[in-house]
Formats: C-alpha cells, structure tokens, sequence
C-alpha cells in the first residue's frame, strides 16, 4: 500500500506541472553555459508536462559576433546539451535576449 502511494504521489506531480529536480535544473545550467556561442544564461524555466515530457525555455544572450547561421548552430547545440542532461526534453525554447 506504502509504494502504490509513493508512486501516486510521484506521477501525480509529474502531471500537474512540477518543474526539474535541483540537479537536473544544475545539470541543465552547466549544459547551457558550456555551449560556445553562448554569453549568459539569463533564465530557465522547467515543467512535467506528463511522465516523460517535460518542457524547458531558456533566456540567453549569445556572443554578439555571432552570424545568423551560427545562431542557428548554437541554439540547435544548446537543445542536444540539454537532451543530453534530460532526454524527456521533449518541448525546448531558446530565445535571444538582447544586450
């Protein structure tokens, strides 16, 4: 009875919009920053949106010598960087803040 509880409660949060674990969130900060092309982290948001979907939008601010097609080579980085922490990453948004 104790364990159908404690999985109850666990896929109970997972559904209702619970954000990363402390070190997921970490892991996904140090995948961020690692990226080249990548400034600052400005912000990370991160939510369940079911029992193996989660979704993660991110602020950055890219390197301002940046071109356009290494915009796009950077953002694609930074979704497989955070695959790679969390593979249910399944909805990823990068958006470009400015200077």
């Amino acid at each position: 009875m104790g364990l159908a509880l404690a999985l109850a409660w666990e896929s109970r949060s997972r559904i209702v919009g619970e954000g990363m674990t402390r070190r997921e969130r970490i892991a996904i900060v140090d995948a961020i920053r690692a990226v080249d092309g990548i400034e600052e982290l400005l912000d990370l948001r991160t939510m369940h949106l079911g029992p193996e979907s989660v979704l993660v939008a991110c602020d950055v601010r890219f390197r301002s010598d940046l071109e356009t097609v290494d915009l796009e080579r950077t953002v694609d980085a930074v979704e497989v960087a955070i695959r790679e922490q969390v593979p249910e990453a399944d909805r990823i948004y990068v958006e470009a803040e400015s200077a």
